[in-house]
């Protein structure tokens, strides 16, 4: 079925089960904004861009999905960058989608014109432009799939205006067939040997960062620390991790946090890392609070993490979701 850019921009969202759209509007997504008010997305107007990113930002933290922010040429493309920017560094999964210019009076200076894909190259996943219609639904489809994948973290789509208002036979597709549908799961002699070593610690502490509220894995780390009798302490990123009511929370770990968490985790001969980025501002990447001789275990669905900052005695690169519920099983198991 022909059908413009635009209309099959729209309908990928719809796809991926988008139901917000922030943005400020602009000649070069005209069109775009157009078939978005008459879909059932709910396009959010701001009163800046960089509101637009944060929102988004913000929209995609609290559902645990995508955000999607939209501007348009130039100046409204380079207001997005604090956003972008906030989101990279917190791997949340944003589509920046910036409009561009008719292609055919490009490099010729026109106002506005700029490199806005390399703008957001340093603080994307994946920076793009869409130079053909046919191509549109193929790489927002990829923008979903780079966001969601691994670290999460935002990408950037720039549209030139004359790609939106293209026609093309548009083919209907679903999430499921352009990315991973099953997080990736730790092998069972794994989960036993974390186990094992978490059994032969004298102080083990249970460390879970962002990545565990991504995975709506919290229930489940409630069990299994229950299971373990183990303390839960949480990285400054992901305060909602672990329940800081519960008798095993500690709360929040790092220079000017809790002691409570602190104090647990210089005592750790072990420390199992779920989820969770050994940053700057929780570490201050020394060992006034990770003790020099524990022995750290850490689950990451990012490989680059794992040890990046302190040697491992275990690395494990898998979603931490399965990881939880894998390690919950066994442990009930043994009693």
């Amino acid at each position: 079925m022909q059908m413009t850019g635009a209309r099959a921009f729209v309908n990928v969202l719809q796809e991926e089960g988008i139901q917000h759209v922030f943005h400020l509007p602009g000649s070069q997504i005209t069109d775009i904004l157009d078939e978005i008010y008459q879909s059932p997305i709910r396009a959010i107007l701001t009163r800046h861009e960089q509101g637009a990113a944060f929102m988004a930002d913000g929209y995609a933290r609290a559902t645990r999905g995508v955000g999607i922010c939209m501007s348009t040429v130039g100046p409204g493309a380079v207001n997005l960058v604090a956003g972008i920017a906030s989101s990279f560094k917190a791997s949340v999964p944003v589509i920046a989608v910036t409009g561009v210019h008719n292609q055919s009076i490009l490099e010729r200076d026109s106002f506005h014109e700029m490199d806005q894909v390399g703008v957001f190259r340093p603080i994307t996943k994946w920076s793009a432009c869409v130079h053909h219609t046919e191509k549109l639904p193929e790489m927002l489809r990829k923008a979903f799939r780079v966001a969601l994948s691994g670290r999460k973290g935002p990408v950037h789509l720039a549209i030139p205006s004359d790609v939106s208002t293209g026609l093309f036979p548009f083919q209907p597709g679903n999430p499921a067939q352009s990315r991973a549908g099953v997080p990736s799961t730790c092998p069972q002699q794994g989960i036993e040997e974390i186990l094992d070593r978490v059994a032969a610690a004298r102080f083990p502490v249970i460390l879970v960062g962002n990545e565990v509220l991504w995975a709506r894995a919290v229930p489940d780390l409630i069990e299994l620390a229950e299971a373990l009798e183990i303390p839960v302490a949480t990285s400054r990123d992901a305060p909602g991790a672990f329940p800081s009511s519960h008798p095993l929370g500690m709360g929040l770990v790092g220079r000017g946090r809790g002691e409570a968490g602190n104090a647990a985790i210089r005592r750790a001969d072990l420390i199992l890392g779920l989820g969770v980025k050994f940053d700057y501002q929780t570490t201050r990447y020394n060992h006034d609070l990770i003790p020099a001789d524990a022995k750290i275990i850490h689950v990451s669905n990012n490989p680059e993490e794992l040890g990046r900052i302190y040697p491992l005695t275990l690395g494990v690169n898998c979603d931490v979701g399965p990881v939880i519920q894998g390690l919950r099983e066994a442990a009930l198991r043994r009693g």
